[in-house]
């Protein structure tokens, strides 16, 4: 297992909510500083897309297969894939 101070958690979510404090949370571990000519919401785009028939249709099932990962990563249903136009 690895010490806390070894690892930075973030989410795509964060990173298109929140690009700004994202990007501070990634260079400030490792001690690096930001430049503050850039403009971090500027370069994230969120992505959109559709979800495919066979996710759409089979969403719930998927769901539960990988449900220890969504629990761990803080995701529900209405979360997982939200940021598609299902």
């Amino acid at each position: 297992m690895l010490a806390r101070n070894d690892y930075i958690c973030l989410s795509y979510e964060d990173l298109c909510r929140e690009p700004r404090q994202t990007m501070m949370k990634c260079l400030d571990w490792p001690g690096l500083q930001a430049n503050a000519r850039i403009d971090y919401e500027s370069l994230i785009d969120v992505r959109t897309g559709s979800l495919l028939s066979e996710v759409e249709r089979n969403r719930e099932w998927i769901f539960e297969k990988m449900k220890p990962y969504f629990d761990y990563c803080g995701y529900d249903l209405d979360g997982v894939c939200s940021s598609f136009d299902a």
